[in-house]
């Protein structure tokens, strides 16, 4: 599924599209793949008033330690 999304605050992200589970953010600047935080609790989650803000920013910050973590073991020799 493709979308533009018309929004002028969104307008410089460039053209947005949903595969699957992943995010495509095409722009100037070369834009992004994101794939979709299948983990609970996750931002669709919160975005549906399925969570609470303090608990999706609980497990938010729960999985950007362990990403950091592991980008560092990744890298060590």
């Amino acid at each position: 599924m493709k979308r533009k999304i018309k929004n002028d605050s969104l307008d410089y992200m460039g053209l947005i599209s949903i595969k699957n589970n992943l995010l495509v953010i095409d722009n100037n600047e070369g834009g992004g793949k994101f794939s979709k935080q299948l983990l609970k609790p996750n931002l669709e989650d919160l975005i549906n008033h399925k969570i609470e803000f303090s608990v999706f920013y609980e497990g938010y910050i729960n999985r950007a330690a362990n990403w950091v973590e592991n980008k560092f073991k990744s890298q060590s020799y």
